[in-house]
């Protein structure tokens, strides 16, 4: 039992749900409300939930060095799953994934087998690139939007707009992470943008995008691509608390802090995910 709730846990549950809740608000702000039962938004939905568990896998699969420091409870480190089969789960996945995605036609195909490689070779080859790899972590997050909004019949102005901001806010976190989790990717040997820069850097580097992502969360209302609704729920349950994360942290930067503010900004994702649906 505590192997198999392991295999379950090293997929981050919550972070497929998250990713899939993201391929649904592009499929509601491409198609509205009557699409995301549909069949394909469903599959579509299925096929991002079954590769951020693949890519989640591989990922622990290959940081079990740096877990061991950071995060001796996680599954692998701590014993309750083995590396083999860890990396067993991870092809089932990845296959699961490309299957479900096969019958969505041969763009979706092809979407989720280069999302499928960049998410699985960011671990392997990217996660030393420092900036570039936290750009491809973005990227990937953005394009669970754009996904749901495909299968939903095609892309609007509002998919892109909230793909971007998926992207930015992603990003941005990927930067915080890096900082909490500097301790073990220094004995891991990892190069990220805290372990290359330091962390006076990397905190200024958090804050800027920060800025960056507030200022594009807020144009949407300015060009009038959507209205006081969406301005109040974004303000509320994403611009404001970003901002003031990154004013205390300047303030007060600490390992508590960090990991604090880093477990902020996961529940951010799902009101941030709920004001962007007020885009359409």
């Amino acid at each position: 039992m505590s192997t198999g709730w392991g295999l379950i846990q090293v997929t981050r549950p919550h972070n497929c749900l998250a990713a899939a809740l993201a391929s649904l608000l592009g499929a509601y702000l491409s198609g509205g409300s009557a699409h995301l039962l549909s069949s394909p938004v469903v599959r579509a939905a299925t096929v991002v939930g079954l590769t951020v568990a693949a890519c989640n896998v591989a990922n622990d699969y290959r940081d079990v060095a740096a877990d061991r420091v950071d995060k001796p409870h996680r599954p692998i480190p701590s014993g309750r799953v083995s590396r083999s089969a860890a990396e067993k789960l991870a092809a089932v996945l990845t296959l699961a994934a490309l299957g479900v995605a096969g019958t969505l036609g041969r763009w979706p195909s092809a979407i989720a087998l280069t999302t499928t490689i960049l998410g699985i070779g960011y671990s392997y080859f990217l996660k030393s690139t420092v900036l570039l790899g936290n750009g491809i972590i973005g990227l990937l997050c953005g394009a669970t939007v754009i996904y749901g909004g495909l299968a939903a019949g095609g892309l609007t102005p509002q998919v892109g707009v909230a793909g971007l901001l998926v992207s930015l806010f992603v990003f941005t976190r990927e930067i915080l992470k890096a900082l909490a989790d500097q301790r073990g990717d220094v004995s891991a040997g990892v190069r990220t943008v805290a372990t290359q820069f330091g962390t006076p850097v990397s905190l200024r580097l958090f804050q800027t995008f920060a800025i960056v992502f507030i200022v594009a969360a807020l144009t949407p209302w300015f060009l009038h691509l959507a209205g006081d609704r969406y301005l109040y729920a974004m303000v509320l349950g994403s611009i404001l608390p970003t901002a003031v994360i990154a004013i205390l942290l300047g303030f007060r930067l600490t390992d508590h802090t960090v990991h604090l503010s880093l477990r902020v900004t996961k529940w951010l994702w799902f009101s941030s995910l709920s004001a962007m649906v007020l885009l359409k």
